[in-house]
């Protein structure tokens, strides 16, 4: 027979071999990466709501291109305005995001089933899972800070508050197109200058009966801003210029290919509207003074708006006529004023499904 090793002489043997591979496993270059700082931290209940990004700081060099930012649950992950991308550092991966309030957000940054965040040695990191909760809109004046640039806006895109019972926040303008009728409109700014990127009369669409002003936005407004008409058809969205209501528009579709257009009607010349365009256009691209003329809009009565200095807009109402006023361009009237989405010739939408995983 063949003599059998004692049993505690086998035990010390394999107690050695464990104590050699647990030595082994536990150098730093081979071990797997570890989350070691998130911002916003996991567990928050405060986080502003706004554009932001999120960062995620690992405990190694990373294997850059490579993520899985996947979601937990349906619509866990906030809408996402850019690509992911690492710091020079090569630990800290950022994601561009839309953070709308009073709501829950998750990544998994790894999971079971993704796991493409990897250090340079090909190592997965150890999941982690990043909750956290948005706050209320921040109160504010109609001089509003807008959360994407932390900065007094002159443009604003803003809901009109729905519904009765809704206590947010509200400044009240007179309605452009109906004199003597109040609009609430949330001070919340969704949208600023800061997403748009020109301004033009578009010679497709403009005719002598119908001018029509075309606004381009930035890769991130156009996100941003097919986001907020897709999630909100049927909703009035405000267009405030520096603390004044220029029209309060219904949402009848999503507009998500980056453009829309602004149709005057046939009391506006295409002059006129090219005009304002350029107007427009310098605020979007900061290059208009910051004040505005002290005509309140909606006023109804027959005189004529103050005069503005150059890059300068003031609105009124006068016989059911949105009027328009400004050094560059003079006096146009419009009764009516919509926007529509407009079709792209050459160039295609462009859309970020949130919660889609792995991003490569």
């Amino acid at each position: 027979m063949t003599p059998r090793i004692p049993i505690f002489l086998a035990t010390i043997i394999l107690i050695l071999c464990l104590a050699a591979q647990i030595t082994y496993a536990q150098t730093i270059e081979t071990m797997p990466p570890v989350v070691v700082k998130t911002v916003p931290e996991a567990g928050r209940t405060d986080v502003a709501p706004g554009i932001t990004e999120i960062q995620v700081t690992f405990s190694k060099d990373m294997a850059d291109g490579s993520w899985s930012w996947t979601q937990p649950w349906p619509d866990a992950n906030p809408t996402a305005l850019d690509k992911p991308k690492y710091a020079d550092d090569h630990k800290t991966c950022t994601l561009k995001v839309l953070l709308e309030p009073n709501k829950t957000y998750a990544y998994w940054l790894n999971s079971a089933k993704f796991q493409n965040f990897k250090d340079r040695q090909g190592h997965p990191a150890v999941p982690y899972l990043l909750v956290f909760q948005t706050s209320a809109p921040v109160a504010s004046t109609q001089a509003t800070t807008s959360p994407a640039t932390q900065h007094v806006s002159r443009l604003q895109f803003r809901f009109v508050r729905p519904a009765q019972g809704d206590l947010s926040p509200v400044d009240e303008f007179a309605d452009p197109t109906n004199p003597g009728r109040k609009l609430q409109v949330l001070r919340e700014v969704l949208l600023d200058e800061s997403a748009l990127s020109s301004a033009k009369l578009d010679p497709t669409a403009s005719n002598a009966d119908n001018p029509t002003v075309e606004l381009a936005f930035t890769e991130a407004g156009a996100k941003l801003f097919g986001k907020i008409t897709s999630d909100h058809v049927h909703q009035q969205l405000a267009i405030v210029l520096d603390g004044r209501l220029l029209m309060a528009p219904t949402i009848h579709s999503a507009i998500t290919c980056g453009l829309c257009m602004i149709s005057f009607g046939r009391s506006t010349t295409n002059e006129e509207a090219a005009k304002l365009a350029a107007t427009l256009n310098a605020i979007a691209s900061r290059e208009a003074p910051s004040a505005a003329a002290a005509t309140a809009p909606g006023s109804g009565t027959a005189s004529r708006p103050a005069a503005t200095a150059p890059g300068q807009v003031t609105f009124d109402v006068h016989d059911g006529k949105v009027r328009i006023v400004g050094a560059d361009f003079g006096t146009l009237e419009a009764s009516r004023i919509e926007i529509t989405p407009a079709v792209p010739a050459a160039r295609s939408a462009s859309t970020t499904t949130p919660g889609t995983a792995p991003a490569h």
